[in-house]
């Protein structure tokens, strides 16, 4: 399972560089394998991850226009945040749906 984390985190991390870049596709690729990879793993760290390759996935389709999708990622993410109790992250994830709205 470690090994499957430490790929995640490294697409999630990926999908940020991708996205800096204003590659949408090329993020989205690697946020959405991130995301594929954790499903169903249950520690806290695998969770934080999901949520966030859902933020960048959030972000590429508000990029993208898609403001539907953009916020389903977004509230999929938050709830994740909010039930790990991370505070921080759950702010940022409530100003992208705030952009939205």
């Amino acid at each position: 399972m470690a090994s499957v984390t430490r790929a995640a985190i490294w697409n999630t991390r990926s999908a940020l560089l991708y996205e800096a870049f204003a590659d949408f596709e090329g993020s989205q690729t690697f946020a959405q394998q991130a995301l594929d990879s954790l499903r169903g793993l249950e520690t806290d760290e695998a969770k934080a991850e999901v949520a966030s390759a859902l933020k960048y996935l959030g972000g590429i389709a508000w990029q993208k226009q898609d403001f539907e999708k953009a916020e389903r990622y977004y509230r999929q993410a938050l709830e994740i945040l909010r039930m790990l109790g991370k505070k921080e992250k759950t702010a940022e994830v409530l100003n992208n749906l705030g952009l939205i709205m």
